[in-house]
């Protein structure tokens, strides 16, 4: 079996330097236990184990270094989780989370500080046993709020920031692993927002309040699931892109045999045109059009602003077009894995009756940074999970409206993908306008591109 070593970087060493010469809690902190859960002692020595990496919350005013027992830097090396099998039992993993300081001494400054740890907040474990923690997916957590003042640990209670209660399972529903994100956001039923990244970071919510909704999960599953999804590092596809939309813009044909790289671990959609020395690269604030060999023939930074002013019979430049595509084909070839990711936030809303079938209809709110044909979207799912039909407006169309339909699914290595996507306009209530077909999207080749064991970061754990 190939092995695969666990680098750790420079930044990473930083923090596990500062993290054993930190002087921890005066009293016998292995004699804190969470009633009913974890215990402190179970964790015997985790300031030793191995650095997975660190990571800076701004939002929260945080920063914090991942450690791995082991049993668990062990497993990775073995190519778990991105062979398919789960982490064994007796994998561990220590979260220590301090409030940032600045270092603005030589050779740092006040324009280019050294942010570093500074007051220990708390600890956080977590645990895999899956006969001990059947009712979350084999996982167990704790959290450990630290006092500088008297010098102590205590567990996290349902008052604290975040919430624990007498148990091991809040993390059932405050964590959901993925890769190079670590928090998930979204609305609770009341209407505050949540983030999964340490549990709740909105005060005195439950965890019950923080569960991913029923409908997203199911539709992840039918979809093929995020453990499977989360070694996808791209997806390719030769598409044929047609429809009245293009007729409008003088593109007739300009995307007839088009070949694309969907990333999906940043925004980046890479469109080559076959036969031609050209490619396009769209990211949410730049747009290139490329020779094949790299060489820029054209770019424009903040390509959204290009759209001001337009109407339905502007004209389109290849920059324009490149935009518009790209953000479109990222929405789509990432859905629905997508509205899991930092930053979205979802609610089901009332189904809805479609020949003879209920749809139940997901509506998210896109996070600003990434770039859509607009901030709130509804998905529509059929009986077995499968997205039915994508609701929306775009806004570089003046807030045209727009129903997607997608259909002919193939199975992509595990991965359920929709290969057919037709676009109408509609009025009112969500009525379809049959005429005219506004987009007409026929997708073949599709493949999935996967992160070679090489490069996968160790903060994919687990």
């Amino acid at each position: 079996m190939r092995k695969h070593k666990v680098p750790i970087s420079p930044i990473a060493l930083a923090f596990l330097t500062v993290s054993v010469a930190l002087a921890f809690a005066a009293q016998d902190k292995y004699t804190v236990k969470v009633p009913g859960g974890l215990a402190f002692a179970e964790f015997r020595g985790y300031e030793n184990w191995q650095s997975v990496g660190p990571s800076l919350t701004d939002a929260q005013n945080v920063i914090r270094v991942i450690l791995a027992n082991p049993v668990m830097i062990e497993a990775y090396r073995e190519g778990v989780p991105g062979n398919g099998k789960p982490f064994p039992d007796g994998s561990k993993i220590a979260k220590i989370e301090w409030t940032p300081k600045k270092i603005t001494d030589a050779p740092f400054s006040v324009a280019a500080p050294d942010t570093v740890p500074d007051i220990l907040k708390e600890v956080e474990f977590i645990e895999k046993d899956a006969k001990r923690f059947p009712d979350g997916h084999g996982w167990g957590y704790a959290v450990f709020n630290y006092d500088p003042t008297s010098d102590k640990f205590t567990p996290a209670t349902a008052a604290d920031r975040p919430p624990q209660r007498n148990d091991a399972k809040c993390g059932v529903a405050c964590h959901t692993w993925r890769p190079k994100r670590t928090t998930f956001s979204r609305r609770t039923r009341n209407g505050e927002r949540c983030s999964r990244s340490s549990h709740h970071k909105t005060a005195k919510l439950g965890c019950k309040e923080c569960a991913m909704d029923d409908l997203l999960n199911f539709a992840v599953d039918a979809h093929g699931g995020l453990k499977r999804w989360s070694s996808v590092e791209a997806v390719t596809l030769a598409a044929s892109v047609g429809g009245d939309l293009w007729r409008d813009k003088s593109k007739i044909d300009y995307l007839k045999n088009v070949i694309l790289r969907v990333e999906t671990k940043r925004e980046r959609v890479t469109m080559d045109f076959p036969g031609q020395d050209k490619r396009s690269v769209f990211e949410p604030n730049h747009v290139e059009m490329q020779r094949r060999d790299g060489t820029i023939v054209a770019s424009r930074d903040n390509p959204e602003a290009s759209f001001e002013g337009q109407d339905r019979l502007t004209p389109w430049d290849d920059i324009h077009v490149a935009y518009f595509s790209g953000e479109a084909f990222y929405t789509y070839c990432n859905t629905p894995f997508l509205c899991t990711y930092d930053g979205f936030a979802s609610d089901e809303i009332p189904p809805i009756q479609v020949d003879g079938e209920t749809w139940r209809r997901l509506k998210v709110i896109f996070p600003d940074t990434v770039k859509s044909h607009t901030g709130t979207q509804i998905f529509c799912f059929g009986p077995d999970g499968l997205l039915r039909r994508h609701d929306y407006t775009v806004d570089v169309l003046g807030g045209a409206p727009g129903l997607n339909y997608a259909s002919d699914y193939r199975d992509i290595d595990g991965i359920i993908v929709p290969t057919k996507r037709r676009v109408y306009a509609y009025e009112g209530n969500y009525q379809r306008v049959k005429e005219p077909l506004l987009v007409q999207i026929d997708m073949a080749d599709v493949a999935l591109a996967y992160t070679s064991p090489a490069a996968v970061s160790p903060g994919r754990l687990p």
